[in-house]
């Protein structure tokens, strides 16, 4: 969101950090690539960014081409699981631009609830920009687990 294209040379450094993020010890950024299987093809990438107390941050990013697919949820709502499930976190949150109604909707199907609107909270891009704020605790996401 607050990102625009990157040159090569961010792409390497963007990598580089990435990659190094995985022998980190405890491990705080899981950065996964998002792949449709089908036709082997990386299509974006979700991540969960711990704080070590307990909390993540849920992030998405996928190609225009495969918008409204499902991919994002899928990716998304495992995130979510992974971060209750095997990284013992006990709330996941994540923001979105007031404008794009789709990744509402993606959060929203994670099981995520919008609980804020961030007024002008971040400056990026030239513009500041207004976010929704979105989150799920692991009780609550525990009681989803149950009615399902």
């Amino acid at each position: 969101m607050f990102h625009g294209p990157r040159t090569p040379e961010d792409t390497r450094d963007y990598l580089n950090r990435m990659i190094a993020s995985q022998s980190e010890a405890p491990r705080l950024i899981w950065e996964l690539g998002v792949v449709v299987t089908a036709a082997n093809r990386l299509v974006g990438a979700c991540d969960l960014t711990c704080d070590g107390r307990g909390e993540g941050d849920l992030g998405f990013i996928l190609s225009k081409d495969v918008w409204g697919a499902g991919y994002a949820t899928e990716a998304a709502r495992t995130m979510v699981r992974a971060g209750f499930e095997q990284l013992g976190l006990t709330r996941i949150a994540a923001t979105c631009d007031v404008s794009n109604s789709a990744s509402a909707r993606v959060l929203e199907k994670a099981g995520l609830r919008r609980t804020a609107t961030l007024e002008r909270h971040k400056h990026a891009l030239g513009k500041w920009w207004t976010s929704f704020f979105y989150e799920i605790e692991l009780e609550r996401w525990l009681e989803a687990q149950i009615t399902q």
